[in-house]
């Protein structure tokens, strides 16, 4: 990987595609939700096996990899961040597939690299996670799409509110199929 001055390749050096997911992580806490409409967005990266991710970070963030803290507060400069992911002890992990790319792993860290909201102010309405995860998606040149990304994962024990996040008690249940 790296940033290379090298033109971008269309697919991984063994000819693998990159599965594309969003994962939903809650708010100020080391746990995910169901709840994609209050959560942070990551994009989570899949290649052969091995998950990788890319999300809107900010200055004051800890914990790279393992979702934003301070940029959910609306505060900060924006920082997107590329790496290996590390997923958090508690389960379920909620998700929605979204497809396969032929980007290759070095093509989207060169990206967030260059990203424009790179060094930017958060903005809660114009600059934040979800845009973030929206761009790079468009980037990505989503091919074989999942047609529905989600389905009913149940019921978070803290309400009633029904989700349509996929929900996985272990990594490597997170598959497109």
């Amino acid at each position: 990987m790296g940033n290379s001055g090298s033109t971008m390749t269309s697919y991984n050096s063994d000819g693998s595609l990159t599965e594309v997911y969003i994962l939903f992580k809650k708010l100020g806490e080391e746990c995910y939700t169901g709840d994609e409409l209050v959560s942070h967005h990551i994009c989570l990266l899949k290649v052969n096996g091995k998950f990788y991710f890319t999300d809107l970070g900010s200055s004051c963030d800890i914990g790279a990899g393992q979702g934003s803290k301070c940029s959910s507060s609306g505060k900060g400069r924006i920082k997107i961040r590329f790496g290996e992911y590390q997923f958090y002890k508690t389960r379920p992990i909620y998700y929605y597939r979204i497809g396969c790319t032929r980007k290759t792993l070095a093509d989207i860290e060169d990206y967030a690299n260059r990203s424009i909201f790179n060094d930017t102010d958060y903005h809660l309405l114009l600059r934040n996670c979800q845009d973030y995860v929206e761009a790079c998606i468009k980037f990505l040149e989503i091919v074989n799409p999942v047609k529905a990304p989600g389905k009913y994962a149940g019921r978070e024990t803290s309400g009633e509110k029904m989700y349509d996040a996929l929900a996985a008690n272990d990594p490597a249940d997170i598959t497109l199929n």
